[in-house]
Parts: structure tokens; C-alpha cells; sequence
């Protein structure tokens, strides 16, 4: 699963790396990402703090980076914990899945501009709850109520730690994230069709969705409404990628 989202990434971000500047991947999780854009020649720190259900992510890092023969330097820490003063600056910051899992996401996204550097540029994508659906347990959501979908759930699910973690983030709460600390925010368009099209093209992917992702999927397959997909606008898609760019000084 790691080994697939990795490679998703890459194809991702790849092709907005800087070749000059330091580049920081915020929730890097395994390190595979990270590692891999270290061997191409990138000057990439991985921030991970390894908490809130994810805390086997240290070790197994460790194990990551032996078998790439690279060395990456590591953060353990919060996002929201970053600092000029102690990290310096970067040129570009992304984040893979990650900004639902942050529970301060304003203190995050304070301390993350802070750390962006002249001219920096942070690209995260990220599940949009605007849209009723919860990817990483394959469910429905209560609109405009996602958290109450609990009571529904079984105790399995809401009282595990991914559960716990995320905090049902949405476009509208991103682009105000991003107005209150000075960014400019583009959204990327189509987004909810190219994840309708990884069912076809990354069998691992369509493993863990196979449910009412994919039955919709099938169903706007089967009556050619999926060209109708890509011209939803990003505030009613999932997932969101957006572009956050910090303005030039006059």
C-alpha cells in the first residue's frame, strides 16, 4: 500500500521540485517518497512526527533508508512546531494525504508559511469533506455533519486512532487557512476524475476503495456521465490539490 501511494506521489510532485532550494515533504510517513527524491539529487527533509496512530512509521523508516542507501534528514516533530529560527527556510513544501490527519491545522499552516522561503511555493493534496465520503475506511459521510456519522459507525471505527485523527478538513476551510496567512490558493480542476480513473490504471488503489467509490465509479462508467466529473468545480471534488504561493515582497 505504501509502496503504491509512494509511486503516486511521485508522479505528483515530481515535475514541481526545485532543483535549486530546499524542499520539505510534511507527514513523510515511511520515508519512501522523501528517499526516493534524496537519490534523484534533491535537497529534501522529511517531516514526521510519528504520532496518532501512525508511531510505527520511526522504525520502519530506519528500515527504508538502508535499503535505499540514503540518508534523509528528519524532523520528528509537528508541523505546526516549525521554525525559522530552527529549521531555516524552504522553497517548496508539500504534503500526500496528510493535512486531515493535523489536528491544530491553523497552527500548521501558520507555522508552515513561516518557513516558506521568497518566492516559496507549498502544494498539499488532501480528501475535501465538502464532498460526504471518508476514503481511508471507504465510507459515507453525514453531510455538512461528518463527524456525527459516528454514532452510526461501529466502536471498531470511531474509536480508533485514524478515526480520531482526522479532522474532516474542507476546501472552504483551506482557502480561509490560506487568506488569514497571506497565501494565494489555486485549486486544481478535475481531481475527483483522476481519482475515478486510478481504479483503472493502480490495482492496489482500487483494492482498498472497492465499495461505494467504486459502485459509483462503475455506475457513471456505465451511463458515460464520468466526462460530466471532470467539470465539477474543486469546491464539490475530492480529493483537493491545491497550489499555495506566497506573494513577493515590493
Amino acid at each position: 500500500m505504501y509502496g503504491a501511494e509512494c509511486l503516486y506521489g511521485s508522479r505528483l510532485v515530481t515535475n514541481q521540485l526545485p532543483r535549486n532550494g530546499r524542499i520539505l515533504e510534511v507527514g513523510a510517513g515511511l520515508g519512501m517518497l522523501s528517499a526516493y527524491l534524496r537519490k534523484l539529487g534533491y535537497d529534501i527533509t522529511a517531516l514526521e512526527p510519528c504520532t496518532g496512530g501512525f508511531d510505527f512509521f520511526g522504525e520502519i523508516r530506519k528500515l527504508v533508508s538502508q535499503e535505499i542507501e540514503t540518508d534523509i534528514p528528519v524532523l520528528g516533530i509537528r508541523a505546526e512546531e516549525l521554525s525559522p529560527e530552527r529549521h531555516g527556510s524552504f522553497q517548496f513544501i508539500f504534503s500526500v494525504n496528510v493535512l486531515e490527519h493535523i489536528p491544530d491545522l491553523a497552527g500548521a499552516m501558520r507555522a508552515m508559511t513561516s518557513v516558506l522561503g521568497e518566492r516559496g511555493r507549498m502544494w498539499h493534496t488532501c480528501p475535501n469533506y465538502v464532498v460526504p465520503y471518508e476514503p481511508h475506511f471507504g465510507l459515507p459521510l453525514i453531510p455538512l455533519f461528518p463527524r456525527a456519522t459516528q454514532v452510526l459507525m461501529p466502536k471498531k471505527i470511531v474509536g480508533s486512532e485514524l478515526w480520531l485523527s482526522l479532522n474532516f478538513i474542507t476546501y472552504y476551510r483551506l482557502k480561509r487557512l490560506a487568506s488569514v496567512n497571506g497565501l494565494t490558493a489555486t485549486f486544481r480542476s478535475g481531481t475527483m476524475a483522476e481519482a475515478f480513473a486510478r481504479f483503472d490504471s493502480d490495482p492496489e488503489f482500487a483494492g482498498r476503495q472497492k465499495g461505494i467509490a467504486f459502485t459509483i465509479y462503475r455506475v457513471l462508467k456505465a451511463v458515460g456521465a464520468l466526462a460530466a466529473v471532470r467539470t465539477l468545480p474543486p469546491a464539490l471534488s475530492t480529493p483537493m490539490m491545491v497550489d499555495l504561493e506566497k506573494p513577493v515582497s515590493p
